[in-house]
């Protein structure tokens, strides 16, 4: 979902242009070259495309991320450590992410902290509409859809190879599951969700049922689904958006990475895709692949559902205000809820 741009293309090319000349990047540009577009934008964070030659004549792309400027979809959001993360990541394992060109923590360049990362060519499983209802994965065999399938886990699998205390990575904040179920439910009237029965229903369920601590903590993607993959055919090329980037035990990414998906098919009514290997599969291939035993899943997919329908709360109030027509209500908050109540319901 993408919401309407709120930059002059002209001045923030100024800005860009001015910044790029006093912040090293690891190419010398022509000053003259420079171009920028701005995409219709993700609602968690602004991304600025910049298009430029270096002084030998050759072609450079790269994306500027920017920090929430205005309204948060999230209660506390660092841009700088996303950046930090993404190159602890290419530091300490061989899973694709965009190189970190420069970080800008000053916010007073463009309304926020941002990051200067390469740009990575590559096509998108979509949210909106569905890959389960259309797209290129749609559109693919179902033996190419089991490959990006099991390109992704096994890409999340090897990310969860950089464990916590591996040495010089960023501070994420407070870890593991206790951690993460104090912060949401800290959260509930940041989204305004403290009155819903089934909200509050998960809440009361989770911090009844926090689990002993027994993986490891690892670095943890966050927001790990097949929308925030770049591929190249059935490979990964990059994982991206990493907002909800922390420390913790691996099965918050699976099940979130499991959720998502659910959402995206049963969750609106979706037919899911004959190839896309189904739950059971995907926990013993996991299991297989990482030599762990996932202990705590169920808790960690009820969770995701709890943090799903919370930041789609906000989402979805973000989207009505950016002109949605009054008579197409956005179902995205209510099939969260439905779904986390379905979830609820099969404990």
């Amino acid at each position: 979902m993408a919401v309407p741009l709120q930059r002059s293309r002209d001045s923030t090319r100024d800005l860009v242009l001015g910044w790029l000349s006093r912040t090293s990047t690891g190419y010398d540009i022509d000053p003259d070259s420079v171009d920028i577009s701005l995409p219709r934008n993700g609602f968690s964070a602004e991304t600025i495309q910049v298009t430029a030659r270096d002084i030998a004549g050759g072609t450079h792309r790269s994306i500027i991320r920017v920090g929430a400027t205005g309204e948060r979809i999230y209660p506390t959001e660092s841009i700088v450590a996303q950046a930090d993360a993404l190159r602890a990541v290419r530091r300490h394992s061989d899973v694709p992410v965009p190189e970190v060109l420069a970080i800008e923590p000053d916010a007073t360049v463009l309304g926020a902290p941002f990051f200067l990362m390469e740009f990575v060519d590559g096509r998108v499983p979509p949210d909106f509409p569905s890959y389960h209802r259309s797209g290129w994965v749609a559109d693919l065999v179902p033996s190419e859809r089991t490959a990006v399938w099991w390109a992704a886990l096994t890409a999340l699998e090897r990310l969860h190879s950089i464990t916590a205390d591996t040495a010089d990575l960023p501070d994420l904040g407070p870890a593991g599951p206790a951690a993460q179920v104090r912060y949401w439910s800290d959260a509930l009237d940041f989204y305004r969700c403290a009155d819903d029965p089934v909200i509050r229903r998960a809440e009361r369920w989770l911090a009844g049922n926090i689990p002993v601590h027994r993986s490891p903590y690892v670095l943890l993607w966050g927001d790990a689904r097949l929308g925030n993959i770049i591929y190249r055919d059935t490979e990964v090329a990059a994982l991206v958006d990493w907002e909800m980037t922390g420390y913790g035990e691996p099965e918050s990414d699976l099940a979130w990475f499991l959720y998502l998906d659910r959402h995206l098919s049963r969750g609106i009514g979706a037919q899911r895709l004959y190839g896309l290997p189904d739950r059971d599969r995907t926990v013993e291939a996991y299991a297989a692949l990482s030599g762990r035993t996932l202990r705590n899943l169920t808790f960690y997919e009820v969770l995701a559902g709890f943090k799903f329908a919370l930041i789609t709360a906000a989402v979805t109030r973000r989207a009505e205000r950016t002109g949605l027509p009054s008579e197409t209500p956005f179902p995205l908050h209510r099939n969260a809820v439905a779904l986390l109540d379905e979830t609820l319901e099969a404990l």
